[in-house]
């Protein structure tokens, strides 16, 4: 990127030709898992509620097994980042009125493109046919339960290397209630605790996946499997399942709001409270994409003169 403006000297910035080494934040595994739990009796758009699973004999030949979830439909594509600059610069086209046309140039839909719409489309196609094989032979007698294995071992494989990872994440946070904080590792999950990047409802329902609340809405599993299409790496501040951050570090810490003080982790880089780098935003939107904002941000600050802000008198 490289900014000027009259009285300046031009000042470029390069990247580094050797990557930096960094820990990554932890913040959640798998925010767009997917359980495919049968629906209720009599509650359209809702799962099988709790009194029905609960009052369902064991080993029920005609009962579909408990659901525990699967990330296998999240699809990461490297063109999941620049498919989603161009349908964010489409959308903000036909709000001005003038379909196709950007600041960059004319939109055109290419073959590559046209192969990405397909991929996804395939993508659908599997979770409906996954969706159908556990309604119709995932049951829970023993005999019915080895022959689904037998026909489809990769979905149970699948959910099984879930588990394990959430089975890690919840014995960290489990190590880090019961010692305290040891490591910098340990701050930095406690931050994310606090800061509502951890969505412990997957694990906190772990053994009861079907209880997670956000599995308890068709609608909400039908949103994250949309968001699970897109590489949530496209969003500035990664991807933390559907909640509000707020609401993730309410059930992380176990506290109230009112328990975080004044100045709460969870607000941090939204409405001017914090540090970023794309623009004010609130809690409700912070996981929009914003691609289209920093283009903005970035624009104004060579504008206003990144070479004079760098000492750049001629």
């Amino acid at each position: 990127m490289s900014g000027s403006n009259a009285g300046t000297k031009e000042v470029k910035f390069t990247a580094k030709t050797k990557p930096s080494v960094k820990k990554a934040l932890k913040t959640t595994v798998a925010p767009n898992q997917v359980i495919m739990a049968p629906d209720g009796k009599g509650t359209p758009n809702e799962v099988r509620t709790d009194e029905e699973l609960e009052q369902t004999p064991l080993r029920d030949p005609t009962a579909v097994d408990v659901q525990f979830p699967t990330d296998s439909l999240s699809a990461s594509d490297p063109r999941d980042v620049v498919m989603t600059q161009k349908m964010e610069l489409q959308k903000q086209s036909e709000e001005n009125d003038q379909p196709g046309v950007t600041p960059f140039g004319v939109l055109t839909a290419t073959e590559d493109d046209l192969e990405w719409v397909r991929s996804k489309r395939e993508k659908e196609l599997d979770a409906d046919f996954m969706r159908w094989f556990i309604e119709n032979f995932d049951k829970m007698s023993p005999e019915q339960k080895a022959f689904s294995r037998e026909m489809y071992p990769k979905l149970y494989e699948e959910r099984m290397r879930l588990a394990d990872k959430q089975l890690k994440l919840a014995k960290k946070i489990v190590d880090l209630k019961i010692n305290g904080m040891r490591t910098k590792e340990d701050l930095m999950l406690q931050y994310a605790m606090e800061a509502g990047f951890v969505d412990t409802d997957p694990i906190s329902n772990i053994l009861h996946p079907e209880k997670s609340q956000a599995n308890k809405k068709e609608k909400r599993r039908q949103d994250a499997f949309r968001r699970g299409l897109l590489n949530p790496k496209r969003l500035p501040r990664g991807d933390w399942g559907p909640w509000k951050r707020g609401q993730n570090a309410t059930e992380a810490t176990g506290r109230v709001a009112s328990a975080f003080g004044s100045n709460k982790p969870y607000r941090y880089g939204t409405t001017g409270v914090g540090f970023t780098a794309i623009g004010p935003s609130d809690s409700a939107s912070e996981k929009k994409t914003n691609w289209q904002n920093t283009v903005d941000f970035l624009n104004m600050a060579d504008v206003r003169g990144y070479a004079a802000a760098a000492g750049g008198e001629e």
